[in-house]
């Protein structure tokens, strides 16, 4: 019989972590989190924090009590209609522009009012994106019957489960869980270009150019939690280049990570910076990348640059292309997260969509409701828009 215990900021001092790649993240970098408090590291989300230890797999959890809409990383009702709604603004059909806003407006009502807001995130780890769920089907009932007796009014929302991951769908598929299209992300393999037809071997040379790009770049490519991370502190310039990017161009519902999250973050083991320096200057940080790595695969974490720039000097090119030489490198593919769907399709990253898998049956029929009816308009409506405009 599988056991579940969940560990909050006072008592996840006594736990113990098994030394896999998930113990590693939740040790060096969640925890500090639970411990401190997420308002500490990012402006924009104030939730509680618990871990639940199944067995041998370490999952982290976050609360939203339903008061909180203002990351969508944390809230529902922020991803599904506020994220969204920024993204629509960028839609250039006016026609379908204006219907989606008209449908977004009248979905924030009707979800406020069925108290949609109110979740245990199941597998959120505060980044982008995050590591694959590793439950088995035994586990995730027995973690489903824990939650749901300790949060009664709250739906249960499994993050993390891709179709690039089919063992790890299936076995969600086959919960009966709600499976909701939550986005679409896309997956560079070296296998992938590596194929004898007419669309790899453009990919294969659009990954050669890229790389020769790489090479001759006018930036310098430096580790920053090594030598950099010794001679200055670079938390609040990395702040800023993220916040230009995810938070000035993207949406203010993006998580606005501080500069001590970074200052964390440079100083954790699990993950890799690797600054872009101007050559004539090695102080003067112009972008930046970051990513971890699982059992299964590397995962890219943030890119940050001045988005001015980054047309004219290729500063997304280099990061992209240096995600893909370190994934031949190590032999392990790549998550290179969503967006810029056709910049990574032509380098031969594969789409896939990513799902969130709910738990509602214990709800009042009006919170069931709710859930049903967004699963119906993102499977349907959402999946097609993803698919047509490659995002």
């Amino acid at each position: 019989m599988a056991e579940v215990a969940l560990y909050d900021r006072e008592s996840v001092i006594q736990l113990h972590f098994p030394k896999t790649s998930s113990g590693r993240l939740a040790a060096d970098y969640f925890v500090p989190i639970v411990k401190n408090g997420t308002k500490s590291y990012i402006d924009n989300v104030d939730q509680p924090l618990l871990i639940a230890k199944v067995d041998n797999e370490i999952v982290p959890l976050v609360i939203n009590n339903g008061e909180q809409d203002q990351c969508y990383l944390t809230s529902p009702i922020a991803y599904y209609i506020h994220y969204v709604a920024d993204f629509i603004r960028t839609i250039n059909h006016k026609p379908l522009r204006i219907s989606l806003q008209l449908l977004i407006a009248g979905l924030k009502h009707i979800f406020g009012f069925l108290k949609l807001n109110r979740v245990v995130y199941v597998n959120n780890w505060l980044l982008p994106t995050g590591p694959f769920l590793a439950l088995e089907r035994k586990q995730i009932d027995l973690l489903i019957k824990k939650l749901s007796c300790q949060f009664p009014r709250h739906a249960i929302v499994f993050k993390g489960c891709t179709e690039a991951a089919h063992e790890q769908l299936n076995r969600m598929t086959a919960t009966g869980l709600l499976k909701i299209v939550h986005r679409q992300v896309y997956t560079w393999d070296q296998s992938t270009i590596e194929d004898i037809n007419l669309s790899t071997a453009k990919q294969r040379r659009t990954f050669k150019t890229d790389q020769k790009f790489l090479k001759n770049t006018p930036y310098q490519l430096s580790c920053m939690n090594g030598k950099h991370a010794e001679k200055l502190d670079y938390s609040q310039a990395l702040c800023n280049l993220y916040r230009e990017l995810y938070v000035k161009k993207y949406s203010r519902y993006s998580l606005q990570y501080n500069d001590r999250w970074f200052q964390h973050t440079l100083a954790s083991e699990c993950f890799n910076f690797v600054g872009f320096f101007h050559k004539a200057s090695e102080q003067t940080l112009q972008g930046f990348i970051s990513y971890y790595k699982s059992e299964q695969q590397l995962i890219s974490s943030l890119v940050g640059h001045q988005t001015l720039e980054a047309k004219d000097t290729g500063l997304y090119r280099c990061s992209i292309s240096y995600l893909c030489k370190q994934s031949k490198e190590e032999n392990l593919p790549v998550n290179l997260s969503s967006g810029a769907g056709e910049f990574k399709r032509r380098r031969g990253a594969k789409p896939s969509f990513e799902f969130d898998f709910v738990y509602i049956h214990h709800l009042s029929k009006w919170q069931q409701l709710g859930w049903r009816l967004l699963a119906l308009m993102y499977n349907t409506l959402a999946k097609k828009i993803f698919t047509t405009m490659k995002v």
